[in-house]
């Protein structure tokens, strides 16, 4: 469900309610302002802010205004300013924010964390009061703070990770007032929102330290591992999990907040084997009322407000389309992976987001995002059971990262001979990158140090698996693209390379999961990739998309008989050959036997096909050449715009109509029939030769640099010559 439309509706929707609840004034009230004055509004702000509003819009001027002349003086209050603050921009609010960040870091206690601050009166009575909402808020906003180029000291956030990693409780979980203060213990046992919100705070805490010296690495790794144990063991959706102490109106709407930020800030595809991702959302939207308010029915309205403010954070937060899977094969340890997500879009300004796998992944969650990581620098470690999973995604359309060894150059060698032995059906080969390579240029130059190395895996028109050296993962983990743009602009660019939008990060349909259509009995044309010395394996998966062309529009099955070798006798059964590749070998694309082998299949019936790959003249020329050796000097000519198999005009009239498609080149448009060739005898068509692209676009993978038809094009084409091979052999 990440990514889904319903989602960008549902928020839509909740906006649309919040304009609509504004008071005469401009402004928005609610019960929360009874207590915490001022915070409403700035409340409402931060939600819409962070739903992609924009902060000159007319209907946040007077809100915008309140807020700047208020002086909270509560933690809570001040807390979620902050907040707003931080998203209004540091370039028109950076004082005042920088203001409220002090204030907040003045209001720190000596434990490390914060109680109500000086305007409530439960201060007044209990001068040394903390507890773990205050304090989430006050860390939430100084991440904020600190993300917007507010200087936070590393001692607050060493501080605070001590708080919670001191008064957690026995069983992993957190309660609203720690242990060891004075009077009476209000809420201490563990529940769900606190819980969660600790977990929260800890990874904030991790994230801002780690770029500080060893020394000050926060303490609380043992405690989110225990706590997110705790939340696996007693997940719940729909309710605070052990909340004992009555109904209260919108803080369950906080607990999923803050549980999605802590699934998505550990990088937890799971937590206890729950979807927890897909479930929250699916239970928001089930939630929400028509008019795009969160609401309980039957009950006071006065709450809907701050409740459709804290159920549209969780929105934003868990609804991040998924742009990275980490395959997490040695235990689920999502920190690198959520720092790259939280980097990528950082650096991108869009929402996406990483997350780890569980051991036991199946081919689907390998597929819910288009980019798949493997951690390698303690060894390439891929279960058995999960090798055709992973090679299903390649061949897809997905793409492999891989962490390798970054100081053992052996570790690195071996891991790249696993990868290499994945796909040796399909003749992958590997190459280190040369800089001038899309990997390094094509988003954003890397002007780093060579410390990095890139290997690049795959057939000869694209690059699927790439094995990355240099630590990488240690920079992603920080989550900080300006500490190390070099680590985050290398997955900006292999993503763009591979055709991924960053701005569109959903996942891409899977060409190699998609089931075979039903065809008539009998009704199938055998086709055949011819080899020959080259990379005639390129776009192994080309043949299904025609399968399903012929299939869903005349119920005739494209069968591929696999790769033929013309160094034997050409079956006549076969009534097309299809040649591609962008390079031919040491020797030319055929030897003497095989030539002679090709003449007898296409003098006795047989048709060929051949496309240069990637759209190189020169792989097309050699072709020519060679058809003219086999065929006869001066065989190959330019294929007129009204021959049939262009117009569709043949068998009855079953092709499509091509004669006006225009290739894109890189010089503007050429027109399909003076980009195709041709050799006829006696009124029968027996090859046809591209000078441009087909076979690449009809796989329907993007590949950088590629020149040709588009996809729906090239599709249109291959049914029409695959359907004239069997006519004429019919006849």
């Amino acid at each position: 469900m990440p990514g889904d439309p319903r989602v960008q509706r549902a928020v839509d929707a909740a906006v649309k309610f919040l304009y609509g609840a504004r008071d005469s004034k401009g402004r928005w009230a609610g019960s929360y302002d009874s207590r915490f004055p001022g915070g409403t509004d700035s409340l409402v702000l931060t939600a819409l802010l962070e739903s992609g509003r924009k902060a000159d819009q007319e209907e946040l001027a007077e809100a915008i205004k309140s807020i700047r002349a208020a002086e909270p003086a509560t933690v809570y209050a001040r807390a979620v300013r902050a907040m707003a603050y931080a998203r209004l921009g540091p370039e028109g609010y950076g004082k005042e924010l920088a203001e409220d960040a002090a204030w907040l870091t003045d209001r720190q206690n000596r434990k490390g964390g914060w109680g109500y601050g000086p305007g409530h009166p439960k201060m007044r009575r209990r001068p040394a009061w903390v507890d773990t909402s205050n304090t989430t808020f006050a860390m939430l906003a100084l991440a904020d703070a600190a993300q917007a180029g507010v200087e936070v000291k590393p001692g607050v956030w060493q501080k605070a990770a001590a708080f919670w990693a001191q008064v957690q409780n026995s069983d992993g979980g957190w309660g609203y007032q720690p242990a060891g203060g004075t009077g009476l213990r209000l809420r201490g046992s563990s529940f769900g929102s606190m819980t969660a919100a600790g977990v929260t705070s800890l990874l904030l805490a991790r994230e801002h330290l780690a770029s500080s010296p060893p020394s000050t690495a926060p303490p609380g790794a043992e405690s989110i591992t225990r706590a997110l144990k705790w939340l696996g063991d007693n997940y719940k959706i729909a309710e605070i999990p052990k909340w004992g102490w009555g109904k209260i109106e919108y803080w369950p709407y906080f607990y999923l907040y803050c549980l999605a930020r802590a699934g998505m800030g550990a990088g937890l595809a799971r937590l206890g084997g729950n979807d927890w991702q897909g479930e929250l959302l699916g239970h928001l939207l089930a939630c929400q009322s028509p008019d795009g308010a969160w609401r309980t029915e039957g009950e006071d309205d006065r709450h809907a407000v701050i409740r459709t403010c804290f159920a549209l954070l969780a929105v934003n937060v868990a609804g991040a389309p998924v742009l990275v899977n980490k395959l997490s094969v040695a235990g689920a340890d999502g920190a690198d992976v959520a720092g790259l997500g939280r980097g990528l879009a950082r650096a991108a300004g869009r929402s996406v987001c990483g997350r780890a796998l569980a051991p036991d992944a199946s081919q689907r969650d390998i597929e819910s995002a288009p980019i798949l990581y493997i951690d390698a620098r303690k060894g390439l470690k891929i279960p058995d059971e999960l090798v055709e999973p992973v090679r299903r995604f390649v061949l897809g359309g997905g793409l492999v990262l891989v962490a390798a060894p970054a100081d053992d150059p052996g570790a690195a060698r071996t891991a790249q001979d696993k990868l290499l032995s994945m796909f040796r059906d399909y003749q992958y080969q590997a190459r280190k990158l040369p800089r001038d390579h899309p990997a390094f240029t094509i988003s954003g130059r890397i002007d780093e140090p060579r410390w990095m190395q890139v290997v690049g895996i795959g057939d000869g028109c694209r690059s699927r698996v790439f094995l990355v050296g240099g630590n990488v993962a240690d920079a992603w983990k920080r989550g900080n693209p300006q500490a190390a743009p070099g680590a985050f602009k290398l997955v900006a660019n292999l993503a763009r390379y591979s055709g991924i939008d960053l701005a569109r990060p959903a996942a891409r349909a899977r060409v190699a999961s998609r089931p075979d259509l039903p065809v008539v009995r009998g009704r199938v044309i055998a086709v055949g990739r011819l080899k020959h010395d080259g990379d005639w394996h390129i776009a192994p998966l080309a043949l299904r998309p025609l399968h399903h062309v012929l299939a869903g529009a005349l119920s005739i099955g494209v069968k591929n008989v696999g790769p033929v070798d013309a160094a034997e006798a050409i079956s006549g059964t076969i009534p097309l050959l299809w040649m591609t590749g962008t390079r031919p070998g040491t020797s030319g694309l055929l030897g003497e036997s095989q030539r002679k082998n090709l003449a007898e299949y296409l003098e006795g019936g047989g048709m060929i096909f051949i496309d240069s790959g990637m759209g190189r003249a020169d792989f097309a020329r050699q072709a020519a050449h060679m058809l003219a050796d086999v065929l006869g000097a001066g065989s190959v000519t330019k294929i007129p715009p009204d021959h049939p198999l262009l117009t569709g005009k043949f068998a009855g009239g079953v092709g499509a109509d091509v004669s006006k498609v225009q290739i894109r080149t890189a010089d503007g448009a050429a027109a399909l029939a003076g980009a195709l060739h041709c050799v006829e005898r006696n009124g029968r068509l027996v090859a046809v030769v591209s000078d441009y692209a087909v076979t690449v676009p009809l796989e329907g993978l993007p590949a950088y640099g590629c020149v040709g038809l588009s996809a729906d094009e090239a599709r249109r084409l291959a049914a029409n010559i695959a359907l004239y091979a069997a006519w004429q052999r019919s006849k």
